[in-house]
């Protein structure tokens, strides 16, 4: 039996509280989920959305944190706020590896900066998301085999 899907923008807050707990404490997913959804068979009877955007993003976390880390200029991965690093991971996460578009991405991410996060964390993530996201359309956009 599986719960009814809750709305993207309550999915992505729920995968964040998940992984924030991950973060700083170091439980893993199933229990990070089972703190948020205390009454639930944990992944079966949770959102699929927050299941992947959780499962996902620790999955791929080395990769993801590789790719963040060249647009942290003047700062380290480890120096972000355990939330700014955890939006970015999971906005990656989603441009990578779910195939969510950038401009859907980036408007979520801001949003969770806004509700969790600080002003400055804000900026930080959408500017992070900005260049991330101009990087990777000039790669898609750039020729394969040199045609011509």
């Amino acid at each position: 039996m599986s719960l009814l899907p809750i709305p993207r923008r309550l999915a992505r807050e729920k995968a964040l509280q998940a992984l924030y707990q991950i973060d700083l404490t170091g439980a893993t997913p199933e229990k990070a989920l089972e703190a948020l959804f205390p009454d639930a068979k944990i992944p079966d009877e949770v959102d699929d959305f927050v299941v992947s955007l959780v499962y996902g993003t620790q999955r791929h976390q080395e990769n993801l944190d590789q790719c963040i880390r060249p647009y942290l200029r003047g700062w380290t991965l480890e120096r972000l706020s355990v939330i700014d690093r955890n939006i970015l991971r999971m906005a990656l996460l989603e441009m990578m590896h779910i195939g969510t578009p950038f401009s859907v991405v980036m408007d979520e991410a801001v949003e969770l900066a806004k509700r969790f996060s600080t002003d400055e964390g804000r900026r930080f993530v959408n500017g992070v998301l900005s260049a991330v996201s101009r990087d990777m359309e000039k790669d898609s956009a750039s020729p394969g085999d040199g045609g011509a």
